[in-house]
Formats: C-alpha cells, structure tokens, sequence
C-alpha cells in the first residue's frame, strides 16, 4: 500500500493520490477518468504581478582619476543579491585601471542578510584585486545595520597598505 502524502489544501485537490482529496462518492467515475473541477470565478485568487526588474546597480561619473563610482539603488535584499553582485564585479572587472571603487548607498532603501553579504563580497573582490573600496552615504539604517553586525569599521575603514603614498611609491 501506498504512503499518501498532502500535496495542496485539504479538499481541493483533484489527484486520487493526495491524502487531502476527498473520498470518491459511489456514483463517481473511476480515477483514470476524474476531471478537475471547475473553479469559482469569485473564488479565484488574482496572480501577482512579478515587479518590473528595478534597476538596482548604476554606474555614475567617476569624481577622481582610476575611479568607479557605482550608486546601488532600491532594496539590496536576498531577490536581487545575486544580479547586483554579479553587475558590480563585472563593471570592476571592465575598468581594470580602477584604483578606488566607491559604492554610493544614498538610494538603497533596505538592506537584508543577503545584502550585507553582497556588500563584504565586493569588499573582499576589491581587496584581492588592489582597489581601494569607499562606502559612500550609508545613511542612518544601514549604519546600523553595520554596527549591529560588527562590519561597519570593516567595510569603512581603509585596508592596511592602501594609502595615496603607498599608491604613488608603487606606481613609480
């Protein structure tokens, strides 16, 4: 005998498998021929749209030489993290010539778990490649966020090497 297992909402599923299906009445036909019922229009739960795809990296004017100047935009949460990951390190990886990566936070409205993992993967991306990150207007709830996670002097403070001496001694 077979193990019967929920697949949706008790009494509404069609399938002569589900746990949840009622019994089949006396004068039902057979399983192999059992249609799914009719829906009730008025019952009919109205699908979501999916949300536009929002544009949540923007690549603005670089304020200095060997500069990216990068905006991230909207919510940085765990549905965009991969895209915005992804659009920040190939754009750094487009302009090898980058010395200083400035990410600018004043237009991100939330920032999740996903997000903040995001934020210390371009960090440590730009870290390994020699380019000095700036985080840039953290505004007041992701400064928390930082804080509460102990990664604000992470992702703010220069790496150890990384000053505008050392820089120019290299180049020379």
């Amino acid at each position: 005998m077979s193990r019967l297992t929920p697949c949706c909402r008790p009494w509404t599923c069609w399938r002569s498998n589900c746990a949840t299906s009622p019994a089949p009445a006396a004068s039902s036909p057979p399983d192999a021929t059992r249609s799914p019922p009719t829906a009730d229009p008025k019952t009919l739960e109205t699908p979501v749209p999916p949300s536009p795809q929002t544009e949540i990296v923007r690549i603005l004017p670089a304020t200095g030489p060997n500069e990216l100047h990068v905006a991230l935009v909207g919510d940085l949460d765990y549905e965009v993290a991969d895209d915005a990951l992804g659009q920040v390190l190939q754009t750094l990886r487009a302009h090898h010539e980058v010395r200083h990566l400035r990410l600018d936070c004043r237009e991100l409205d939330m920032v999740d778990s996903m997000g903040l993992t995001v934020l210390l993967q371009i960090h440590r991306n730009a870290c390994e490649n020699g380019v000095l990150f700036h985080l840039d207007n953290t505004g007041p709830v992701l400064r928390r966020l930082l804080h509460l996670t102990g990664t604000y002097e992470h992702l703010t403070t220069p790496a150890v090497g990384f000053s505008d001496g050392a820089e120019a001694a290299s180049e020379n």
